[in-house]
């Protein structure tokens, strides 16, 4: 097992070790509980601790609890999970620069929060130990044998109809008082799109040059289509068809009256979209990193809109509904 790198802080201990439990389940990253500030600072002294959850209604409120933490590593981060604070509590919190306020309420929201700030806690403590390399040696280590997993943690779908403003496709434009019967063909394929700055990220934060990422991108794309549950027609290939009866009426207007010039009609294909946590671990030097992915899957699911151009230049916008196949 690896060492803890989440502190969970609360006076009633059996409340810290639910909430400490919690996190490992949820974000495969072990914790550990304590109840009091001596033995706070004790662990942060022992373990890599890199995230503290602090209650803050306790007989030395939470605030100054991370306060004395920081005297032991500046580097944590903080989210401050309680059940009641005051104004003067949260102020007190982000004078102390806390990363994150949650109440106990939201603790569906406290995985994520951790994910977010163990990146962050990465990110900025290499960050700084390589301004503090300056000029002197490096030495080389070569480990044999090099042991380096990768793993998907999470996975949370965020939304259910996505779209990319990028991919709509125009069916057909007809003017005025036109009416006209067409058969619209859909492409169909299973391609998978992580997003752009989710690459870079992967690549930064896990040191990867362009072949290597390639590797993990396309292991990651083969196991993203094991993991996420899809329909059975999403890995249809080729074509589908639909047939759809455009027209407009020659007395439509606008609210401000002008008559409608023409109209255009669009289609998109409909994603569900997730944010995926992936965890490097390696074995030799007990490093463990965690990365946020913002991925999106297709669905069995075409979307429609209409564009409608009236005289006075204006443009409507209207949703004409989706199409399941």
């Amino acid at each position: 097992m690896y060492q803890p790198e989440i502190l969970v802080v609360d006076d009633v201990i059996d409340s810290a070790k639910e909430f400490s439990e919690y996190l490992e389940e949820k974000c495969h990253v072990s914790a550990v509980a304590v109840s009091t500030l001596n033995d706070a600072i004790s662990c942060v002294k022992k373990y890599p601790i890199k995230i503290v959850v602090l209650d803050q209604t306790m007989p030395i409120k939470g605030t100054e609890v991370f306060k004395q933490l920081l005297d032991v590593n500046p580097y944590l981060k903080s989210i401050m999970f309680t059940g009641e604070a005051d104004f003067n509590d949260t102020q007190m919190a982000h004078g102390l620069k806390y990363d994150s306020i949650l109440w106990k309420s939201q603790i569906n929201q406290l995985p994520e929060t951790v994910f977010r700030l163990y990146a962050k806690y990465c990110r900025d403590f290499e960050r700084e130990q390589t301004k503090n390399v300056g000029k002197a040696l490096k030495k080389r280590w070569i480990l044999k044998p090099k042991t380096i997993s990768y793993f998907i943690v999470d996975m949370l779908c965020i939304n259910e109809n996505h779209v990319f403003d990028n991919m709509w496709k125009t069916v057909r434009r007809i003017e005025k008082g036109e009416e006209i019967t067409e058969t619209v063909k859909h492409t169909l394929n299973e391609s998978i799109v992580i997003s752009t700055t989710s690459i870079e990220e992967l690549k930064a934060s896990f040191a990867l040059k362009d072949r290597a990422l390639n590797i993990l991108q396309t292991e990651l794309l083969s196991e993203l289509r094991k993991t996420i549950s899809v329909t059975s027609s999403y890995s249809q290939q080729g074509e589908i068809e639909k047939i759809v009866k455009f027209s407009i009426s020659p007395d439509e207007k606008n609210v401000a009256g002008s008559p409608v010039v023409s109209k255009c009609y669009e289609y998109t294909r409909g994603f569900r979209e997730y944010k995926i946590h992936i965890r490097k671990e390696c074995s030799c030097c007990n490093k463990n990193t965690i990365v946020l992915l913002q991925v999106h899957v297709p669905r069995d699911t075409f979307f429609y809109r209409s564009k409608t151009y009236y005289e006075d230049e204006s443009v409507g916008i209207i949703d004409t509904g989706d199409y399941h196949f």
